[in-house]
């Protein structure tokens, strides 16, 4: 048998020392993407494995889970295919299942299969905070879009993503803001909601804040009635989902984007393209995101006695397109 292939020989061949690779395993949010893309060719490189020992003497499956809410929705597909990039090579086989963006369902998959796998990470999860910590006392877990003390997660950097929104409708002479929020149970739109108030406040926006309920046919109809009733000249949704189901009602009932109304929603999915005027987005990095979580349940296996958890911040960018535009009356005209 070979010598096994160890951190130092992949410090080595990235040209950065061991506590470097470390991190880039351990605290992905902590190195530079050029240099975790270095590391991680390096392991590829080189054929490193990290073990994957038991937990509580548990016979390892070599089998992870990874929850999503939606597995054909474009941002879980792209989640999907990073953390299914950042396996390869581990001797490790992912394990897709849905949850539905439903508690219940969420719980009785995982509370079953918990134990029949040697991790778990969960994206966008609806489940309590006490229902989590009793997975991660089971197994390995790692939290995606969603962050909890006490567990490792990847988000993505939504204070500074939503303070670039803020600043470009303020640029471009808006001065009011309209929220559109997913379910209530969801984490992740309670959090942009309230960065969403406090990037306003900054920047001396007015900002109101649509509840749109569950993404169903009718949703761009209920939106736009409430909007009607307060009108702002500037669009916010939780996702592209909700933008763009906005966008599309407004169009049908003679509203037009962006000269009436600028539309920005979240994730840089492929149903940017399919609006007319294309929807500008903030991008989230969902492939990156989706591959750190499997660095981080990786190192998760190698090391049982890790050090603190942490939440990884992966930057966002504004993707400017047509449906952001001049506020009403800005430039002197409609």
């Amino acid at each position: 048998m070979g010598t096994r292939v160890t951190i130092y020989d992949v410090a080595r061949e990235a040209g950065v020392s061991a506590s470097t690779v470390s991190r880039a395993l351990s605290r992905p949010g902590r190195v530079s993407l050029e240099t975790a893309s270095r590391v991680h060719e390096a392991m590829d490189a080189l054929g490193y494995r990290p073990r994957v020992a038991s937990f509580s003497g548990a016979t390892s499956t070599h089998l992870v889970l990874f929850a999503v809410p939606d597995i054909f929705f474009p941002i879980y597909r792209e989640l999907v295919a990073g953390f299914t990039e950042a396996m390869k090579g581990a001797e490790l086989t992912p394990l897709y299942v849905e949850s539905d963006a439903s508690r219940a369902l969420e719980w009785e998959a995982l509370s079953r299969i918990v134990k029949t796998v040697d991790g778990l990470v969960v994206a966008t999860s609806v489940l309590s905070s006490a229902q989590l910590v009793q997975l991660g006392k089971q197994r390995p877990l790692v939290l995606v879009h969603r962050a909890e003390k006490g567990i490792y997660s990847v988000t993505s950097d939504t204070a500074a993503g939503v303070d670039a929104v803020v600043d470009a409708l303020k640029k471009r002479g808006h001065r009011s803001l309209t929220f559109i929020s997913g379910p209530e149970s969801l984490w992740l739109s309670g959090v942009r909601w309230r960065l969403t108030q406090d990037a306003a406040a900054r920047g001396g926006l007015e900002c109101r804040r649509i509840s749109a309920g569950v993404m169903d046919r009718d949703v761009g109809k209920r939106v736009f009635a409430a909007w009607s009733k307060h009108p702002t000249t500037a669009v916010f949704g939780y996702n592209d989902g909700y933008a763009a189901a906005f966008l599309q009602e407004a169009e049908r009932q003679g509203v037009r984007v962006p000269e009436d109304v600028s539309v920005v929603g979240i994730d840089s999915s492929r149903l940017t393209a399919a609006t007319t005027p294309r929807l500008a987005s903030l991008n989230p990095s969902n492939w990156e995101i989706g591959r750190r979580a499997g660095t981080f349940m990786r190192f998760l296996l190698d090391h049982r006695s890790a050090a603190k958890p942490e939440n990884a911040l992966v930057p966002m960018r504004l993707d400017m397109r047509e449906s952001l535009g001049t506020a009403p009356h800005a430039d002197g005209t409609r």
